[in-house]
């Protein structure tokens, strides 16, 4: 039954005063005739819990008015991390549940602790969320380094995520990254960082540095240093960390650094400049031969050995991604092997 059952419990001063039980009996708050009313800036699922991830039974369209009997805080959602959500009637359904970033009402994603003034709270104490601690595991995901095209056939289809393989690394340790790609731009095009947790309560602790730059081809025997450059630029690994402890690391390949090769240090999470997409003689490791082949070989590990960094999925072939765009996961649980998407909705 998804209706709530409303019990009267009395008058006071001419007032009719209900309380909200959910199906399973659970007390949900209070209401009055004068409950507050707003209404959806956009689609909404009607949820039967305040968390995105739980199951709903209807979508309530974009404009429509909802009567709020509730409020309790809740996952974060929205472009702003709002963490306040609302039981609400509307759309023909009676106590679901909406985040407030969805709907008109007065209150700002900022404020974690006072809530909707004269709205009733869903439980009698109500806390402020407590967030999670600072993990190696914390989910974050990065993000495009420019606008630029996946692989696929139109270029080279083994150098899709299934199929590259990782031939670096990991700073500080003995295995490979977890999975690998080349994304394609044009010579001279500005490669940066861009990682983000999926709890955007948490984007104040992500930070991220600059924790090696090596060249990216193997050395061959008889050459000079500058000869190795020449053959395909330097291979530059950022580290990601939530709170000073490294989540994973992503490498930036056939790169011109944005900073002496000797550099080691902080570097801006979003739009931090690591370099240029270079541009070299075909070889062995750069085996390109026009322009449409130019591109940044990316390599993504975990720090957590258990649980492997993955890549997005179903991403078409040959697809222009924006910048920024989301290509993967660093922490969290989402693949045990590598070279593995990651699940849909993550």
């Amino acid at each position: 039954m998804n209706h709530s059952t409303r019990i009267r419990l009395g008058r006071t001063r001419g007032v009719l005063v209900l309380l909200a039980v959910s199906a399973a009996g659970v007390l949900i708050g209070t209401t009055t005739a004068s409950a507050a009313t707003y209404s959806l800036t956009d689609s909404v699922k009607m949820r039967d819990q305040p968390t995105a991830g739980s199951s709903y039974s209807a979508i309530a369209p974009s404009g429509s008015s909802i009567a709020v009997n509730c409020q309790q805080w809740g996952e974060a959602q929205g472009p702003n991390g709002n963490t306040l959500w609302l039981n609400v009637n509307g759309s023909g359904r009676n106590s679901w549940w909406v985040n407030d970033a969805w709907t008109s009402s007065p209150h700002l994603a900022a404020d974690k602790t006072n809530g909707i003034a004269g709205v009733a709270w869903c439980s009698p104490n109500p806390t402020t969320p407590t967030l999670p601690a600072p993990s190696r595991d914390t989910k974050v995901w990065v993000g495009a380094p420019f606008a630029g095209a996946w692989p696929g056939s139109a270029r080279s289809t083994s150098s899709l995520p299934a199929n590259h393989k990782p031939v670096y690394k990991v700073p500080g340790h003995s295995w490979l990254s977890d999975w690998a790609l080349d994304y394609y731009a044009v010579a001279g095009t500005s490669v940066k960082v861009y990682v983000a947790p999926k709890d955007s309560r948490l984007a104040s602790r992500i930070t991220t540095q600059v924790l090696d730059v090596q060249p990216t081809c193997a050395a061959v025997a008889g050459e000079t240093a500058s000869q190795r450059i020449a053959r395909g630029g330097y291979v530059v690994f950022v580290g990601v960390f939530d709170s000073g402890l490294r989540v994973g690391t992503v490498a930036y390949a056939h790169v011109n650094p944005a900073f002496a090769t000797s550099y080691r240090g902080t570097l801006n999470r979003w739009g931090g400049v690591v370099g240029t997409v270079g541009q070299y003689t075909y070889n062995k490791c750069w085996q390109v031969s026009v322009s449409t082949g130019h591109h940044v070989h990316m390599e993504f590990s975990n720090e957590n050995p258990t649980y492997m960094a993955c890549y997005r999925p179903n991403v078409p072939q040959n697809a222009t991604l924006a910048v920024s765009e989301y290509m993967g996961y660093l922490g969290g649980a989402f693949a045990t092997t590598r070279q593995q998407a990651c699940p849909v909705g993550a």
